[in-house]
């Protein structure tokens, strides 16, 4: 019997079975769904050390749960409803829905990225209750950009962004480093500088047109002040300790 040949088909049976797991997690998506159902049970259970085993920290440091926890719906929430997923480049997401007692259903997203062959949990946002208020009025709108302005200018013009993560809501402060912040805008604003023009050149607060995402954020969103067909400015603010507070800054087509 030729043995070689017995192991050959064998390992490549095995192979071709390993693949076809694979590929069937990566159709359904259940890898993400087992990760985020397995987070959220050691939340409720205030099982920080499961938890912190399934995220990959981005500033280095593991979040400070006992105090974010009741602000995100972690230790309330009573079931989890998934609505979708997706695959991306650099890992996948998965979003659905919390049901909180007195508070409804509260959207909560997972951001995963690949990290030594396994996908871990880079960003969770479950405190998006900015869906239950309505958008601010024109003059707090023009303050919370006024009071961002200066801090968003350094960051993209110098690459001095620590003001800008200080203005960060506490759970995002925690999760997303000054580093990351530094080089994702720079990465993302460097395609459209023309003529070396500064972010205050570029943008102005009243381009910016204000809206709720459907995750309950609050969103001002603005072509280029003098590159109209060139990038768009997007800055997301969520509801968080009784305030909006900044979310997430980003630069596009």
């Amino acid at each position: 019997m030729n043995w070689r040949l017995v192991c050959m088909s064998f390992c490549g049976i095995g192979l071709l079975g390993a693949a076809l797991v694979f590929f069937s997690l990566a159709m359904s998506g259940s890898d993400l769904i087992a990760a985020g159902e397995k987070f959220l049970r050691a939340a409720r259970a205030g099982d920080t050390d499961t938890m912190n085993a399934l995220m990959a920290f981005g500033n280095g440091s593991a979040p400070n749960w006992t105090a974010v926890g009741p602000l995100v719906g972690l230790t309330q929430f009573e079931a989890v409803k998934w609505q979708r997923w997706e695959r991306t480049e650099a890992g996948a997401k998965l979003l659905g829905v919390l049901r909180i007692p007195n508070a409804g259903e509260v959207p909560v997203r997972f951001e995963f990225v690949r990290t030594g062959g396994r996908l871990l949990i880079h960003r969770f946002a479950g405190h998006f209750l900015g869906a239950a208020y309505p958008l601010p009025s024109s003059s707090e709108q023009a303050g919370l950009l006024e009071q961002l302005w200066p801090a968003l200018g350094d960051c993209v013009d110098r690459g001095e962004c620590t003001q800008l993560h200080s203005r960060l809501g506490e759970f995002m402060k925690q999760q997303v480093g000054v580093d990351a912040i530094k080089q994702r805008l720079w990465q993302e604003s460097r395609p459209f500088s023309r003529e070396r023009a500064s972010f205050a050149d570029r943008w102005k607060v009243r381009n910016l047109v204000a809206a709720k995402t459907n995750e309950g954020l609050l969103r001002f969103e603005g072509h280029s002040f003098n590159q109209p067909d060139g990038a768009i400015l997007r800055i997301d603010f969520a509801f968080e300790n009784g305030g909006w507070r900044l979310y997430e800054v980003r630069i596009g087509p």
